[in-house]
């Protein structure tokens, strides 16, 4: 067989390519959604598609979110309960929810 290099360079651009495409995905960010401050619950979401993934276990940031959103109901802190809820749509697209439990005193 003989070997084409305009072929095989073609064959190598087009993988580097699919490799930058797929390494290149946009990380969303979670907001909060939905809770109670009298039940004293918090509700982070990240809205995903194709190009968008979303983690599944809380980070850093994501705790300092729900922190500040127990403190401002007058909480001390937040801890994540449950876990994660992943609500799949349509074509690749979706939520992950995660929830946050305010823990501490409630400043009345």
């Amino acid at each position: 067989m003989k070997n084409n290099k305009g072929e095989t360079m073609l064959r190598i651009l087009f993988v580097c390519s699919i490799v930058i495409l797929l390494t290149s995905c946009v990380t969303g960010n979670y907001f909060p959604s939905g809770g109670s401050r009298a039940d004293g619950t918090v509700e982070l979401v990240c809205n995903y598609d194709a190009l968008t993934r979303c983690y599944f276990e809380p980070t850093p940031e994501m705790n300092l979110d729900a922190g500040r959103l127990c403190k401002n109901w007058g909480y001390e802190r937040a801890q994540t309960f449950g876990g994660y809820i992943n609500v799949p749509g349509l074509s690749g697209t979706g939520q992950v929810k995660i929830s946050y439990q305010c823990l501490g005193d409630l400043e009345k």
